[in-house]
């Protein structure tokens, strides 16, 4: 047997590799400082990275916020429509013969392409006028946008008017003589005029659509965007 191939000597042998690797590792620190160079350079990278993706959020919510605001910035300062800038009609209505209940839409629209402005929702006053341009009886019942009854609380916000984004004010009415308890006396109107808050006149139309029964009894609902 080849004594360099005993066990013993194997061991010796592998002993010797060890502290060989050792004493490397003492008299070159340069290798371990580098490996834990390498690892301290690989974690100020990933904590930069990290720096720059949180110091952008702050900006990015600051743009959206900024977008937000600037609509709202532009609601604030537009200002209320003038009546030289509306037009108005009366669409055609449609009575039920056995109810006598009468529907029709008040059309609001931007008379101008460079119209763009608020009108309040809620009407002040309503009007029947007779071809004369006097007043008739005009009994109102004012409507929230669910069809009830609106209460004094009500108030519902103002709508955008341009060429894009008409607006319209529903109508009910008695168009049929039904005998109801509250009388059937109609007035004939020639005209309905409705004041908007903010307006320094009515909007509404020609009235085309015959006798308002229970005198001149009619129900609004507020300006909507159609």
């Amino acid at each position: 047997m080849n004594p360099l191939h005993t066990p013993g000597i194997r061991r010796l042998r592998a002993a010797a590799v060890v502290i060989a690797l050792a004493l490397i590792a003492v008299l070159w620190p340069g290798a371990g400082q580098a490996s834990a160079e390498s690892a301290s350079a690989g974690w100020a990278v990933r904590q930069a990275e990290s720096a720059r993706t949180v110091e952008s959020r702050p900006h990015q919510d600051r743009a959206d916020s900024s977008s937000r605001h600037q609509t709202r910035a532009e609601v604030m300062a537009m200002e209320t429509c003038q009546v030289g800038d509306v037009a108005s009609s009366i669409g055609d209505a449609v009575i039920d013969p056995e109810t006598g209940e009468g529907r029709a839409v008040l059309l609001v629209s931007a008379r101008w392409a460079a119209v763009r402005c608020l009108l309040g929702a809620r009407p002040d006053r309503v009007a029947f006028i007779d071809a004369e341009g006097a007043a008739l009886r005009t009994s109102v019942t004012f409507l929230d946008a669910a069809g009830g009854a609106a209460g004094a609380a009500d108030d519902p916000q103002p709508v955008t008017l341009d060429v894009e984004h008409p607006a319209a004010i529903d109508l009910h009415w008695h168009g049929v003589d039904t005998g109801s308890a509250q009388g059937s006396p109609a007035v004939h109107p020639a005209f309905l005029h409705v004041w908007l808050p903010g307006l320094d006149g009515p909007v509404g139309g020609r009235w085309e659509h015959g006798p308002v029964y229970n005198t001149g009894v009619i129900e609004i609902g507020p300006l909507r965007q159609t």
